[in-house]
């Protein structure tokens, strides 16, 4: 019995293809090489670790305040043996942790997936994971997998963010507007129209090749697309490729063909157009074209004939009919908080130039900040540390959600000030950030 059973297994063999025996042979290497690979073994599979912001590892791209967030972490089935969420808080700048449990394997019994929960709060949060096999240790942020704790890159999470309902489900087509379509010839740039880089501009044919003439000299090839060009295919971004949102490479003024070296954000490059608002696109081309909202009934709502909020704000107090003091600090919505406070520290506190600009500085996110996506903190501000601790505890009291920074990390002012009397020019600057006043 036992020789007839080995003779028929033998015959089976032989009828077998080799093919089958080696893609058989393979898989069983692979298959036992996995379950050898991941297991409790002191060392965390990397090429299984995923998460992401999607709705598949992040339970609310969208919260709010008062809403927890449930995040979730991918790894290799049964290979690690614990692992946390280590997530910076900005509402007191720590750092905290949520253990995380086992919660799934996927359909396939390839992987673990791995889920703890962020509690509510209105402040922004960037997390991280930490992923344990034993003694063995690896972490993944949106920034990849290391075996060192990272210090940049990490996932985050916004209480208030909302996309634009514009924007959701939207189909975005990107455009390299000198590659799309050569709308007015009259703005191209001519061959040998300037050097850059040591490499003069070279106009090439529409359809031929974008090979520069001279070998490391991409960036000086340029066809011929515009604004211009744009607007004339908006019904065939539209209709034909199905778009109803347009993202293009940056448009301002700069030397080379794909403009991410900007040299002048409040310029339009002269080969895409004259500058002057494009009537169907309704661009409006400086570096805040995002300030504004699109929501209907908001108050910075985009409107024909209205004029968005902006922060730009340098600022000339004149006095007796004559210029008295000038003032000015780059940061967004920051710039209007920092000058007032400069302006009555001099005007109602008495102090000079200097003194008013190195005064210890408060700033507040507490209303809808003006660049997209407009997130506000109700009740936050932010003080620095040279604000006397007494000040400190009565705006507690008040009901502000406090946040104590840096004894000199909040802004960067310079002024001048003339003497009307005597024609004296005072100057100050922020010992905040790198800045001099010098007179000659």
């Amino acid at each position: 019995m036992n020789r007839q059973h080995e003779h028929q297994s033998s015959g089976w063999r032989q009828r077998t293809p080799l093919l089958t025996w080696i893609l058989l042979g393979g898989a069983l290497l692979c298959g036992a090489g996995r379950a050898q690979a991941c297991s409790n073994d002191n060392n965390v599979e990397w090429n299984y670790l995923f998460s992401d912001q999607g709705p598949m590892f992040d339970s609310n791209p969208e919260p709010t305040a008062t809403t927890s967030v449930t995040v979730k972490l991918r790894t290799c089935k049964a290979d690690i043996t614990s692992a946390n969420v280590k997530y910076y808080d900005t509402a007191d700048s720590a750092f905290r942790r949520v253990s995380m449990v086992w919660v799934a394997n996927d359909p396939t019994g390839t992987f673990d997936y791995w889920s703890g929960t962020v509690p509510a709060s209105s402040s922004e949060k960037y997390y991280r994971f930490q992923i344990k096999d034993g003694t063995a240790t690896a972490w993944l942020n949106a920034g990849g997998i290391t075996s060192a704790e990272p210090s940049l890159g990490d996932f985050f999470i916004i209480p208030g963010f909302k996309t634009p309902d514009w924007m959701k489900n939207g189909v975005m087509y990107q455009i390299f507007p000198d590659r799309f379509y050569d709308g007015n010839t009259s703005n191209d740039v001519a061959n040998g129209q300037y050097t850059y880089a040591g490499c003069a501009t070279e106009k090439h044919a529409w359809g031929t090749s974008v090979t520069p003439n001279i070998s490391g000299c991409r960036t000086e090839v340029f066809f011929g697309g515009d604004l211009a060009g744009i607007d004339q295919k908006l019904g065939y971004i539209k209709q034909t490729l199905g778009a109803d949102i347009i993202y293009l490479n940056p448009i301002f003024n700069s030397p080379t063909n794909h403009k991410y070296d900007t040299q002048d954000y409040y310029t339009v490059d002269p080969a895409f157009g004259t500058g002057v608002v494009m009537g169907k696109l309704g661009f409006i081309f400086n570096c805040r074209g995002d300030y504004y909202t699109l929501e209907p009934g908001e108050a910075n709502a985009l409107a024909p004939g209205k004029r968005p909020r902006s922060t730009l704000q340098s600022t000339l107090v004149m006095k007796d009919g004559q210029p008295h003091m000038v003032l000015g600090t780059p940061g967004a919505d920051q710039q209007v908080l920092l000058t007032m406070q400069t302006l009555l520290n001099m005007i109602e506190f008495g102090m000079n130039v200097q003194q008013a600009i190195e005064a210890p500085k408060w700033l507040t996110r507490a209303f809808p900040a003006s660049p997209f996506p407009h997130t506000m903190y109700p009740g936050d501000l932010s003080v620095e540390s040279r604000v006397p601790e007494a000040v400190r505890k009565q705006l507690l009291a008040r009901g502000h959600k406090l946040r104590v920074t840096g004894a000199w990390s909040d802004g960067s002012l310079a002024a001048i000030v003339i003497d009307l009397k005597t024609g004296v020019l005072n100057a100050g600057t922020d010992p905040r950030t790198e800045a001099y006043a010098w007179a000659w």
